[in-house]
């Protein structure tokens, strides 16, 4: 079955080639839009202005500028270089009280959910972070 690209992280696949692929096409902007969130400006190739830069963001005080901060570069890095989606909402999740949706964990580290629509086909979808490498 044809794919649209690797899938992250590359696993070998006996049926796509030499590597898995997204299937669909929510599944290749979900993971298209993980990348823009979790790469760090300078970190891509020929393309120095690519990505949110997610770590950046772990150590920082957290405050309404930094969330503000953190919404505004999500929403135009999407818009540059994932134009087909509109982002709706932004949760974060940093605080010992709150709970992280889905998990019996305690949110002590960054979480995030991105809920976003693909405009063109009135699909709405989220990607959920709750894992964001700290690059050590």
């Amino acid at each position: 079955m044809p794919g649209f690209t690797p899938k992250i992280p590359l696993t070998p696949s006996s049926t796509d080639g030499f590597y898995a692929l997204t299937k669909d096409l929510k599944e290749n902007i979900k993971q298209s839009l993980r990348m823009i969130v979790l790469t760090s400006p300078g970190e891509r190739i020929m393309n120095p202005l690519f990505g949110v830069g997610a770590r950046q963001f772990l150590f920082e005080q957290y405050s309404d500028n930094l969330i503000k901060t953190f919404r505004a570069k999500v929403i135009s890095q999407t818009a540059k270089y994932l134009p087909l989606i509109e982002i709706t909402e932004i949760n974060f999740f940093d605080r010992e009280e709150d709970t992280i949706p889905n998990s019996s964990v305690e949110a002590q580290v960054l979480a995030i959910e991105i809920k976003y629509m693909i405009t063109n086909l009135n699909i709405f979808d989220s990607l959920f972070i709750e894992d964001i490498p700290t690059g050590t």
